[in-house]
């Protein structure tokens, strides 16, 4: 009896193991054929077309913005090397009128990044001569002081007498001692009193190029000044061919910069062009005296294309540049681009030729897959566009 009921256990065993077989097994089914992949939660997937699939809920925690593409009219552009420099037009050196020694001011000498005020007293300069020169200048001023001193003579002598040439020869003896008195204070004045060095015009001080004490000769300079509203850029062009009503655009302002002039001669094939920036660039601190930046210079003629934002453009491995639309509610698709800078934050994507087939073309060839291009309408992506690519 019991090796009866050992025998029925292991029939038992035996036809559960033969039962994944009986349900696979089933004649005349392709077993080689894909089957569908069904993706499941929310969590961003490549998919085998290289289209990714981001969930609606994924799309709001990754923050992706994306705006319909448009045709709009652009001109060419170019990204060039620039210089911050002063307008020439500003009076902003202050030099020695003679040879002196410098000596500080009310306040001591400048400080580089102090504001000023024109006329503004910066310091002094005390002339230093010959010792011939000043032997001749006390020689003047005793043959002036003894010349005033006859004339105070002739003056005394000549008032009380009420007769014309008198009265006359008093006037003439007057007028030449207001002269004589004037040529005194001068001489004194050379001699002696120390020339002030005053501010030769509103701004702020750059750069302070001496000390106190120190011997000047007459054209050195002694203190550079700057005015933050009153700057130029110095772009350097290097195309054969000069360009034509060209602007210049910086990151920090959004309206192009305008030509002020453009140089006639080239040096090392550089031709130099000269933008105005605005009075609000003294309020950028990337734009000083001799900062050196990028910009952007549109020139020429306006072409029609899809103006795209930088940040919807994205380096792949191979170094090349793709933006990505939103193809459905939750797929996006990458598409390889070209194009031309704009300015700062935009560049020109030229738009598709019309496709059309050719008559008698095989039906077999009129339905072959044609490679995506950006066009006008598309839902491009204009942020979140790098974390897209580096979805696996």
């Amino acid at each position: 009896m019991r090796n009866l009921r050992y025998a029925v256990v292991l029939m038992g065993f035996s036809s559960l193991a033969l039962l994944p077989a009986l349900g696979l097994a089933h004649g005349g089914e392709d077993h080689s054929a894909p089957q569908t992949v069904l993706v499941q939660g929310d969590a961003p997937q490549r998919l085998a077309d290289g289209q990714v699939r981001l969930a609606k809920s994924s799309q709001l925690a990754l923050q992706i913005l994306t705006q319909p593409t448009r045709a709009q009219s652009a001109r060419n552009a170019i990204e060039l090397a620039a210089t911050v420099l002063q307008n020439p037009d500003y009076p902003g050196q202050l030099a020695a009128l003679q040879d002196g020694i410098v000596q500080a001011g009310p306040d001591g000498l400048p400080k580089a990044g102090m504001p000023v005020k024109a006329g503004q007293i910066l310091g002094y300069l005390q002339p230093t001569d010959t010792l011939l020169d000043r032997n001749n200048q006390q020689a003047q001023a005793a043959a002036v002081a003894a010349e005033l001193a006859v004339l105070e003579d002739t003056i005394k002598r000549l008032a009380p007498l009420a007769d014309y040439n008198s009265r006359n020869q008093l006037e003439q003896a007057k007028l030449k001692r207001r002269g004589l008195i004037k040529q005194r204070q001068l001489l004194e004045q050379s001699v002696q009193q120390a020339l002030p060095l005053l501010a030769p015009a509103t701004g702020v001080v750059s750069d302070v190029l001496v000390r106190v004490g120190q011997r000047v000769s007459a054209g050195q300079l002694l203190v550079q000044l700057v005015d933050p509203t009153q700057l130029w850029l110095d772009v350097s062009w290097f195309a054969d061919a000069a360009p034509v009503d060209p602007q210049a655009y910086v990151g920090q302002f959004s309206q192009g910069l305008p030509l002020v002039a453009m140089g006639q001669q080239r040096e090392h094939q550089r031709l130099p062009l000269y933008f105005a920036l605005p009075a609000a660039a003294a309020d950028q601190p990337t734009l000083r005296l001799g900062s050196l930046l990028n910009v952007t210079v549109q020139y020429g003629d306006y072409k029609t294309g899809l103006v795209v934002p930088r940040s919807a453009l994205v380096r792949t491995v191979d170094n090349k540049w793709q933006v990505w639309v939103k193809t459905a509610a939750e797929t996006f698709q990458a598409i390889d681009v070209s194009f031309t800078p704009l300015d700062a934050t935009h560049v020109l994507v030229a738009l598709p030729a019309p496709h059309h087939h050719a008559e008698g073309t095989p039906a077999d060839h009129q339905h072959q897959p044609e490679t995506l291009v950006l066009d006008a309408g598309m839902r491009l992506v204009v942020q979140g566009a790098a974390l897209l690519s580096q979805v696996r």
